[in-house]
């Protein structure tokens, strides 16, 4: 209403079907609530819903107004029943609160179980947290079905700059060629049914969004709070119950391939990984999704990654880098406690008891950090450069390359270590853990990380230098 810097709605509904019999708007909440149920008594919106109703349901908060309005009104005294909740109302108004802020309305709004199953898995990522570990460069693949109903999604993990933490969905199989482009003036940067989970500070959002992620189940003090969107080329619209069921099943998709840890992508993209879930109203949605290869150069052509070696991945935490061995025994006890767990490409099977191992003892403050900075990075393994006669041991990366320690280009441990990896044909550990860590479960395990140095990477150690 123009000139007013506070309006209230009243909405009145059929219980039976969901129509919409009345809706009214004004200054003073009394007079629309009053008006509205007037509206509602004697000329409806549906005019076929009979006027004078066997029930009334309203929230405990508002039977005495309720009750009040229904005394001015002559059609008799129907009962005034109390119910805890009317979410389906809630999101009706919801619904009519988002058209007058100007998104589109689905014809088909999401039930209260498909809402409370989209908060439940936002919540869940929310607490994974995958943007420590995949960053918006990184494309995955989505295939979704539920029934005979299929749909392809390529999604970016958002997050990992700090900037807006959440999931995109770009319809098709691969980015969309939009996010290269400067758009042009009033055109949107993505296409039409590009789906978006946000996670905003509760304070920027509008009340009635807060409210209904809290209404179905959403963390009352949480500072960040979920916000769904899809684009139809005009512009946002609210999601329509098929919209949420695919993001539903997307959240899930991408919190599952996140729990396995990144996965190191060689000449093939990495394999699918499966799952299901079970939605709202009984029927099972089946997500396969993969981690989308980079955009290979066509063959002739040579390509090649220049990491400058960064020394900020330990930074000032009070870290000690060992070199050693650990069992086969040992590696699959550190693996049922690994925090973060990466396989090597291809499995470690019939290694010997010697398998080389790069120990990052590191407090408990760190280790998570330096773990998941690993797993972001996507590690190749160990090797290390020498320049006279120092050597710096160097974590290669496919997205970093870190220094981990120097020593004295002499030094013994790097013989035996260049020694051993050969023997395995390159394979070897990357352990993550709190001082005096050991297989036997003192310590905490932040990140253990298998790793097979590509042969075309070589070991670097002199030929004159003892084995």
């Amino acid at each position: 209403m123009q000139g007013e810097t506070e309006v209230h709605g009243s909405m009145v509904m059929a219980a039976e079907t969901g129509s919409i019999l009345a809706m009214q708007m004004d200054s003073d909440p009394e007079a629309a609530l009053r008006d509205a149920m007037e509206q509602a008594a004697t000329a409806p919106l549906r005019p076929n819903i009979a006027q004078r109703p066997d029930r009334i349901v309203c929230l405990p908060s508002l039977a005495p107004r309720v009750a009040l309005a229904l005394a001015r009104l002559e059609i008799g005294q129907p009962p005034l029943m109390q119910v805890a909740s009317l979410d389906a109302c809630e999101d009706a108004f919801d619904s009519l609160l988002g058209y007058l802020a100007g998104r589109a309305q689905p014809e088909d709004l999401p039930t209260p179980d498909d809402w409370r199953l989209l908060i439940e898995l936002a919540w869940r990522y929310h607490q994974a947290m995958p943007w420590e570990r995949w960053t918006d460069e990184t494309d995955l693949v989505l295939q979704l079905r539920i029934g005979r109903r299929a749909a392809t999604f390529c999604a970016t993990i958002l997050g990992n700059e700090g900037i807006q933490r959440g999931l995109v969905l770009y319809p098709g199989a691969s980015p969309p060629p939009e996010l290269g482009r400067t758009p042009a003036p009033g055109q949107l940067p993505l296409p039409p049914g590009t789906l978006m989970f946000n996670l905003d500070p509760r304070e920027q959002l509008p009340p009635e969004l807060v409210a209904k992620a809290q209404r179905y189940g959403w963390a009352e003090r949480e500072p960040l709070v979920p916000v769904f969107l899809g684009l139809d080329g005009q512009g946002g619209v609210d999601l329509g119950r098929k919209e949420a069921r695919w993001l539903t099943l997307a959240i899930a998709a991408v919190i599952e391939i996140d729990r396995l840890g990144p996965v190191l992508l060689e000449r093939e993209a990495a394999a699918p990984v499966a799952g299901e879930l079970v939605l709202a109203d009984g029927p099972t949605g089946r997500f396969t999704i993969r981690r989308l290869a980079p955009e290979q150069v066509g063959s002739g052509a040579f390509q090649f990654r220049v990491h400058r070696i960064k020394t900020d991945l330990l930074g000032r935490a009070l870290v000690r880098v060992s070199i050693g061995t650990i069992s086969s025994n040992g590696l699959a006890q550190i693996r049922r406690q690994a925090k973060i767990h990466r396989p090597a490409p291809g499995g470690m099977h019939g290694l010997s008891s010697e398998i080389p191992l790069v120990t990052i003892s590191v407090g408990p403050r760190s280790g998570p950090r330096v773990a998941a900075r690993i797993a972001h990075d996507d590690p190749y393994g160990v090797t290390w450069m020498e320049v006279e006669d120092r050597a710096l041991m160097v974590l290669v990366c496919a997205e970093a390359a870190h220094g981990l320690v120097e020593l004295a280009a002499a030094e013994p441990a790097l013989a035996r270590f260049e020694r051993r990896t050969r023997a395995t044909g390159g394979l070897h550990v990357v352990l993550v853990a709190g001082p005096g860590t050991t297989p036997e479960g003192v310590g905490p395990v932040y990140g253990l990380f298998e790793c097979r140095m590509p042969p075309e990477m070589g070991l670097p150690l002199s030929p004159d230098r003892p084995r």
